[in-house]
């Protein structure tokens, strides 16, 4: 067997890892940095988080940037949008090559995850975070976009995550993090939605970070 046929075999099982039907809805603890809270500095305290994504279905080829579900069905149920940060499947394909959808944990929701990566992202640029300090700064997020998708790429596969958080404080303008990143390779293993939705979320800690420092509330 030569080179080129062993490539072939390797780029034709990675594809399968991503577009095999996957029916059963999948559910994953998606972990976020942590960042110790300074003892001193300014004071922030989180009073909202809104999770403004617009939920679709049947999904569009080759839209691999919109959350959507796996059925008319879901477009009602707002637990399950809440919880949901990926389909199983091919973001290339159409509904036919979308499959299960892929949540976090019961009492989790992607909101809170992105709160999570926020709040660290504020330590990490020296902010310190509490709920209970009468002159902390007041700030809201609203998540307009978070989502993973997996498909094809040529002989390969890829993986994108998408976001884009907003964060408003009385003591400046409304901040908009937004990122898109793909990475595409031949060889894989089986369902990277939840390590590049963590990725993602380490990556909103290192924007929000780098976005205060520069531009301070």
């Amino acid at each position: 067997m030569n080179f080129k046929t062993l490539l072939s075999i390797a780029a034709i099982a990675a594809v399968t890892q991503v577009t095999g039907c996957a029916m059963v809805q999948t559910t994953a603890n998606l972990e976020t940095p942590v960042v110790a809270n300074p003892t001193t500095g300014p004071v922030v305290k989180i009073v909202s988080v809104t999770d403004n994504r617009k939920f679709v279905y049947p999904h569009e080829a080759g839209d691999c940037e919109t959350p959507s579900v796996d059925s008319e069905q879901a477009l009602k149920n707002t637990d399950l949008k809440a919880r949901a940060y990926a389909r199983q499947g091919r973001c290339d394909g159409g509904e036919w090559a979308n499959h299960a959808m892929e949540v976090v944990p019961p009492g989790q929701t992607v909101s809170s995850k992105v709160k999570e990566a926020v709040v660290s992202g504020f330590r990490k640029a020296g902010y310190r975070v509490s709920d209970n300090d009468p002159s902390a700064i007041p700030v809201t997020i609203h998540v307009n976009q978070f989502w993973t998708a997996g498909g094809m790429d040529g002989w390969g596969v890829k993986y994108i995550n998408t976001y884009t958080v907003e964060l408003s404080a009385p003591t400046g303008n409304p901040r908009k993090l937004t990122r898109s990143e793909t990475d595409k390779f031949i060889f894989g293993r089986a369902n990277l939605l939840d390590r590049y939705s963590e990725k993602g979320l380490a990556q909103l800690t290192n924007d929000t970070a780098i976005s205060l420092k520069e531009s301070p509330l």
